[in-house]
């Protein structure tokens, strides 16, 4: 089995395990602040798209302190991760420049 297929039949199963433990308090908590995260990052698209077309200002400060949201709460998420044993594949996210 290649690399890729062994991946796809592990996040399968994964996300198999996580939507059957969806009652239990960290599953929910790790769900809720990758929901937050989708939202945010939707956000952010949608004020640079729109931001293209308007003078900087309002959205810049407004992708900016989008920026600023998005490393929290990835620690949040790692944690979460990390919690459920579910960290092992990878390593806490890093802070941004400057930030």
């Amino acid at each position: 089995m290649g690399l890729h297929a062994q991946l796809h039949t592990e996040l399968q199963e994964l996300s198999t395990l996580i939507r059957s433990d969806r009652h239990l308090p960290r599953v929910a908590k790790l769900l809720a602040d990758e929901a937050q995260s989708r939202k945010l990052r939707a956000e952010m698209r949608q004020d640079a798209t729109h931001g293209i077309h308007t003078a900087l200002g309002v959205k810049a400060q407004s992708l900016i302190a989008g920026m600023d949201q998005i490393y929290p709460l990835a620690l949040k998420i790692y944690a979460d991760e990390k919690a459920l044993g579910l960290a092992c594949a990878g390593s806490p996210p890093r802070k941004p420049i400057g930030g």
